[in-house]
């Protein structure tokens, strides 16, 4: 679209994990082969909000969709707003006072952060069925009566030419998304928490349960996570108590604040919610 710089609006693009399984985000910075990173206008951001949903009102308790019974997995509770407003503020300074917004945080076929599906770390949680399955997407002849998306159709189920090579973001040993802008409570988890979700048999089986992300706990400790069969680390090891969460969080938090990706009033906010974590009751 971009193709008059004189008059061009400057764009913020934000997609949650979610986009890349459901919404096929990876065709907006890849080739539709899916072999090469296309370059970036100028006058566009991109970022990735590592390992989130497509959305959900703040509060919302984790729920299993439709019914509460029709996703295998609880879902993603962590709310986007921190990183939201950062991207709006970054936005309007951007307009205003020309003062350019954070680089690209993108996944990228290039650093290995942008993957097939079936080429994930996946960490093999206990419980938790791992299809590779996403939403894709192809070329397809309607007939000879369309060309460039406009005509008449004359084939209703029309052919397919060739499909996309749809990516995904490559994840870290908890199942996280590497790239991208990771939120304090995905930077520092209590949960493993994914843009995705899978359907239990009677709502499709391994197909993805909507928009829908996934939230599972990690075990208290070693001998928690050894009894359950789960090779990923206890909240114990990885934080020793609540206040080494706490600190952890306000650290990821701050870092954030120094890229511009998060609004200092909001660090004492998600502090507050880590104090208050449900994980370590």
């Amino acid at each position: 679209i971009l193709k008059r710089p004189s008059s061009d609006p400057k764009l913020i693009h934000s997609d949650t994990s979610n986009e890349y399984w459901q919404f096929r985000a990876s065709l907006t910075g890849t080739t539709e082969g899916g072999r090469m990173d296309l370059t970036e206008s100028s006058r566009v951001r991109r970022y990735l909000l590592s390992s989130l949903q497509h959305g959900s009102f703040k509060g919302d308790a984790p729920h299993y969709g439709i019914g509460n019974r029709q996703c295998e997995q609880l879902s993603n509770p962590v709310h986007p707003g921190p990183l939201l407003r950062a991207l709006t503020v970054a936005l309007d300074d951007w307009v205003r006072t020309r003062t350019m917004p954070p680089p690209n945080r993108v996944p990228r076929i290039a650093d290995g952060t942008l993957v097939a599906p079936d080429a994930l770390a996946w960490p093999k949680i206990p419980n938790v069925k791992y299809a590779a399955l996403f939403n894709g997407s192809a070329e397809r002849d309607f007939g000879t009566r369309t060309m460039g998306n406009a005509g008449i159709v004359d084939k209703l189920f029309p052919d397919v030419v060739y499909t996309h090579r749809v990516l995904v973001p490559q994840i870290d040993a908890l199942g996280h998304d590497i790239a991208g802008i990771r939120h304090p409570f995905v930077e520092a988890p209590t949960a493993t928490v994914l843009g995705w979700n899978t359907r239990r048999p009677e709502f499709g089986g391994d197909d993805l349960c909507d928009l829908l992300g996934s939230m599972i706990p990690l075990p208290k400790t070693r001998a928690e996570g050894d009894a359950a069969g789960d090779p990923r680390p206890s909240l114990q090891e990885l934080y020793g108590d609540r206040a080494g969460y706490v600190a952890k969080v306000e650290a990821a938090a701050r870092n954030l604040v120094a890229g511009r990706l998060m609004l200092p009033e909001d660090v004492e906010m998600v502090v507050r919610e880590a104090r208050e974590s449900e994980a370590w009751k």
